[in-house]
């Protein structure tokens, strides 16, 4: 019983870290982590300097500018950000800078980034599609084809993923995501942000080759974006041009399309 005890409860410790404020905490240690390590690959592969040192700079500042997003208008004492900034980060670069950690991601839990194709909407001045995500896929004992999936981040999907071939693979996973930070312990006169959520159930289907996300379909019937489909570039060719497209559809049944160019950093995205 005891032994059943502890296992409940660090898988649950888990999974509050991992949805904490949408993704944050352990998105940010193993997330993180990952981030920090392809991108001193991509700075050593060009032969800059000092790769680590650029990779961690930049990391830096892209997390605080996160978390400034995160914080909204709030003035007074939050927690999270102190965190994220000054331990969860930190320490994911460490973490991650080990080459047998990031081997042990890397091939035995086939860890990835499956983030949304981030688009702008310019008539109306928004930023759509945006979000950061990252899946696991555990080879099941005794079987080459069936691993155990997980896709966390804004979304939370637990289930099963195929191996159709060496390079093909497509997955299914239900759970929960975060619908909203709702404020807790709100004390009168003290500054002190304390933040819990509202969850709700999502579903996903996912089409990756390599380990490479080519297509997903997401269901969260009480989000903003009730339906997300991204298709991306690589999976549609015409001739030389393999773009990326997506389409949200929101609780009010309006659609928003999207194009993603390659090596254009972001996309363009339209409301219908």
């Amino acid at each position: 019983v005891s032994i059943l005890l502890i296992i409940t409860s660090v898988i649950l410790a888990l999974f509050i870290l991992l949805h904490k404020s949408r993704g944050g905490g352990m998105s940010d240690l193993f997330g993180g982590g990952m981030s920090s390590r392809m991108m001193t690959e991509w700075f050593a592969c060009r032969q800059i300097p000092h790769p680590a040192l650029f990779s961690a700079a930049t990391m830096a500042v892209y997390h605080l500018l996160n978390e400034t997003v995160e914080n909204g208008e709030f003035r007074g004492y939050n927690v999270d950000p102190i965190a994220d900034l000054y331990i969860f980060d930190p320490l994911s670069i460490v973490l991650f800078s080990n080459d047998k950690v990031a081997r042990f991601f890397s091939e035995t839990l086939n860890y990835a980034d499956w983030s949304y194709q981030l688009a702008f909407d310019f008539g109306r001045g928004t930023i759509e599609n945006n979000g950061q995500n990252f899946s696991l896929k555990w080879r099941l004992p005794g079987s080459q084809r069936w691993h155990l999936f997980y896709n966390y981040g804004n979304h939370g999907e637990g289930g099963f993923s195929y191996k159709i071939d060496q390079e093909r693979a497509i997955s299914l996973g239900a759970g929960l995501v975060a619908k909203n930070l709702v404020g807790v312990d709100d004390r009168e006169g003290e500054k002190v942000r304390s933040l819990t959520t509202n969850l709700v159930t999502t579903a996903g289907l996912f089409y990756d080759r390599n380990n490479s996300l080519m297509a997903s379909l997401l269901y969260a019937g009480k989000l903003r974006s009730k339906v997300r489909l991204n298709l991306y570039p690589g999976l549609i060719r015409i001739g030389s041009f393999s773009p990326g497209l997506f389409a949200l559809v929101d609780r009010d049944n309006r659609w928003t399309l999207g194009l993603q160019l390659h090596k254009v950093p972001f996309g363009f995205a339209h409301r219908m």
